[in-house]
């Protein structure tokens, strides 16, 4: 049973010989596709339950689920969202490069989508004014100026802490 889809794509090996008992069908290429099949698969479910997290924004609102079965549009986007991905996988094969997945290959995609819900919980306790020194702009440098990269200044920071 596959629990997480980087630690599968992590067995397929990119190069050497396999032996043929491990495929359960004909072939390298078709295992590829069952991985990204997978691999999609779980990142629409992500998608999923992200939208179910950015129902409730504010600091405080915990309760993800509250009120959701009230709002009908939402629930019809979502449920539509759930239909067309499993149809596509099902049905979909050569045309949208898929291999179908078993029930509990799907169950396994959900509850790794379902892995949004506690990370939304974990990213609402981030501090904002943490959020707000993280800047995104790509700003002009001054002439002579040169870009400061994390790395750099962390490497600069473990030389002044670091004991001599």
């Amino acid at each position: 049973m596959q629990l997480d889809p980087a630690t599968v794509s992590l067995t397929i090996p990119a190069h050497g010989e396999v032996p043929e008992e491990s495929f359960s069908s004909a072939g390298m290429m078709t295992e590829q596709v069952k991985l990204f099949t997978i691999v999609f698969n779980a990142f629409v479910f992500m998608q999923v339950f992200n939208q179910i997290n950015a129902r409730k924004l504010e600091p405080g609102e915990l309760n993800v689920f509250a009120g959701m079965f009230q709002n009908l549009p939402f629930l019809l986007v979502m449920l539509v969202t759930i239909a067309v991905q499993v149809l596509m996988i099902a049905f979909g094969g050569r045309m949208v490069k898929c291999w179908p997945l078993s029930f509990s290959q799907h169950l396994i995609c959900i509850l790794i989508g379902a892995g949004e819900l506690p990370w939304g919980i974990l990213v609402k306790f981030i501090p904002m004014k943490v959020v707000y020194k993280i800047s995104l702009e790509d700003k002009a440098l001054l002439e002579g100026e040169k870009k400061a990269f994390l790395s750099t200044a962390l490497r600069k920071k473990g030389a002044k802490t670091s004991p001599e």
